[in-house]
């Protein structure tokens, strides 16, 4: 996932952060957000409210499909 992050923070910088996070570092992440499989990618928008947890490999067009589907313009 972290060419898609790449990809994303290079074309959507100022409206789009993403950030990954190694498990084995944050155990209580794990346990907050309930994550059995990598990768997850948890969405959340400004104020910090998730809004979509994704299992999986996603490509860059479609995790911005994900936050146009929550009604989120980027």
């Amino acid at each position: 996932m972290q060419k898609v992050f790449d990809e994303l923070d290079a074309k959507y910088s100022g409206k789009l952060k993403t950030s990954h996070i190694y498990l084995e570092d944050k155990p209580e992440l794990a346990r907050k957000y309930n994550i059995r499989f990598v990768p997850t990618l948890i969405f959340t928008d400004d104020s910090g409210k998730e809004f979509a947890q994704e299992i999986g490999y996603r490509p860059a067009e479609e995790v911005i499909k994900i936050f146009a589907r929550a009604g989120i313009e980027i």
